[in-house]
C-alpha cells in the first residue's frame, strides 16, 4: 500500500505522534511519502531518515492575500487554466489554504512529486482542506483521511464559522478524532458519522518501562508537568497550587517540561509568587529525556484549561505517557482529559481551581502507600486503550476500508 502523509510542518517536537505513525507504517512494511507544507524543528533524538520528508513550501508564509497573490504569480506556468479556475472557489472562502495549494504546485512540481496513492492521510483539518485543494489540482490523487487533533476543532471554526469543514466533509473518505470529547465536537460541525472514527493517539508501551515512584525517604516531593507553554496547559494555575503547597510547609519541587509563548510571561509569575527557587523550567525535551523525567518524579500534574477561543486538551498524549510510567495524577476535569485518565490513576479537579488542585495534590502526597496501586491502574488503562501496535492495526484497518482499489499497491 502507497500512503501519503500531509501536514504542516515536520518533524515537530510536539507532534511526535504523527512520526511514531509514520515509522510505525514503515516499519509494517507500507511506503509513506511525508509532504510537509513547511520545516519543523526535529526532536534532539530523531533521525536523519525518521526527519525525511519532501517540503512543498519551506518558510512560514504572509497575510493570505498576500499570499495568493505571490501564489497565483508563480503557479501560472505549472498549472493548466483548468486547475487554476477549479481553486477559484476553494480562494474565495479559504484564502490562505488555496495560496498554500498554489505554492506546493511548485514544490511538487520540483521534486517530481506527487501522484497516485492508495490513502492521503493528512493531519488537522485546515491541512485535509489542503489536501482535497491539491487533489482539485490533480497533485495527489487517492482517498483522503483527515486527524483532527483539537485546536482545528475549536480555533479554526471559530475564526471561519460552523461550517468551515463542509467542503471537507463532504470529499473526505474518512475522518478520524483521538476522543469522545473531539468527536463530539465534530460532529457537532457537521462531520459524517458513518465516515468518522475515534483513534486515540497511543504510545509505544516497549519504550516507557513502568517504574512506580517510591516515597522520598528525604529530600521534597516532586511534581512534574509536561507540555506546550500556552495558554490552555493551565500551567499558571499549577504555579500557584505549588506556591498553596509551600505555604502549607509542604517541601515540593516543580518541573516544567516545555516551550512556548508564555516561557517568559511564566518564568516571570514564578518569581513574582515567590516560588522561582522551587520551579525548574527545562524547555523542550525528547521523549526519553521526558521519560527520565517522569522517572526521577512523584505526581503528575496536568493542570489544563479551556480557553477563550474553545481550546481544551482533547486527549493529552502525555498524560497517557505519564501513567504508563505509573505516576499518580492529578488533572483537570476538562475536554478529554477525564477519558484519558484510567479509573483510580489519579484525581480529577475542576478547572482554573488553584485551592482544588492544591488539597488534591495534598491528599495524594499524603497517601504514598496507595501509590502503587495508583500507578497499576494507570499502567492498565493505557496497556488496554493507548497501546501504540493495536491502534496502528486499528489504522491500517481505515486505510484498507477507504483504498483507492486503482491505487498503486506496494
Amino acid at each position: 500500500m502507497r500512503i501519503a502523509f500531509l501536514v504542516r510542518a515536520y518533524p515537530t517536537v510536539s507532534e511526535t505522534f504523527i512520526r511514531d505513525q509514520i515509522e510505525g507504517l514503515r516499519g509494517r512494511g507500507f511506503s509513506v511519502d511525508v509532504y510537509s507544507l513547511y520545516r519543523g524543528s526535529p526532536p534532539p533524538d530523531q533521525s536523519p531518515e525518521a526527519s525525511r520528508a519532501r517540503y512543498l513550501i519551506g518558510q512560514e508564509l504572509p497575510l493570505p492575500a498576500a499570499i495568493l497573490r505571490a501564489a497565483g504569480r508563480s503557479a501560472q506556468a505549472l498549472m493548466n487554466p483548468g486547475a487554476l479556475l477549479r481553486l477559484l472557489p476553494i480562494a474565495r472562502r479559504h484564502p490562505r489554504i488555496a495560496a498554500e495549494a498554489l505554492h506546493a504546485v511548485r514544490g511538487l512540481s520540483s521534486a517530481g512529486a506527487g501522484g497516485r496513492y492508495d490513502v492521503v492521510h493528512a493531519h488537522y483539518g485546515p491541512t485535509g482542506m489542503l489536501g482535497l485543494a491539491l487533489r482539485k489540482a490533480g497533485l495527489l490523487t487517492g482517498p483522503l483521511i483527515t486527524t483532527f487533533h483539537g485546536i482545528d476543532l475549536a480555533r479554526y471554526p471559530r475564526q471561519h464559522g460552523q461550517d468551515c469543514y463542509r467542503w471537507l466533509f463532504e470529499g473526505a473518505a474518512a475522518l478520524t478524532v483521538n476522543s469522545r470529547f473531539a468527536e463530539t465536537r465534530a460532529l457537532a460541525l457537521g462531520a459524517p458519522p458513518h465516515i468518522l472514527h475515534r483513534l486515540p493517539v497511543g504510545v509505544d508501551l516497549d519504550s516507557i518501562p513502568f517504574q512506580p515512584p517510591s516515597p522520598p525517604t528525604s529530600g521534597p516531593f516532586r511534581l512534574l508537568s509536561v507540555g506546550r507553554l500556552e495558554e490552555v496547559k493551565g500551567i499558571s494555575f499549577g504555579l500557584r497550587a505549588v506556591q498553596a503547597l509551600v505555604d502549607r510547609g509542604v517541601d515540593v519541587r516543580y518541573t516544567v517540561v516545555g516551550d512556548g509563548r508564555l516561557k517568559q510571561a511564566l518564568r516571570t509569575e514564578a518569581v513574582e509568587l515567590g516560588i522561582d527557587s522551587v520551579v525548574h523550567f527545562t524547555g523542550a525535551l525528547s521523549l526519553p529525556r521526558v521519560v527520565e523525567e517522569m522517572q526521577q518524579s512523584h505526581l503528575f500534574l496536568m493542570p489544563g484549561v479551556e480557553t477563550g477561543d474553545r481550546q481544551a486538551e482533547t486527549q493529552g498524549r502525555v498524560l497517557v505517557e505519564a501513567q504508563a510510567v505509573g505516576l499518580p495524577i492529578v488533572a483537570s476535569r476538562v475536554g478529554g482529559i477525564p477519558e484519558t485518565l484510567g479509573p483510580g490513576a489519579g484525581v480529577l479537579v475542576e478547572p482554573r481551581d488553584v485551592t482544588g488542585l492544591a488539597d488534591a495534590l495534598d491528599r495524594v502526597l499524603g497517601k504514598t502507600a496507595e501509590w502503587k496501586d495508583i500507578a497499576r491502574s494507570g499502567r492498565t488503562h493505557v496497556e488496554r486503550v493507548f497501546d501504540q501496535a493495536t491502534l496502528l492495526d486499528r489504522l491500517v484497518s481505515i486505510y484498507r476500508g477507504v483504498a483507492d482499489p486503482s491505487g498503486v499497491n506496494g
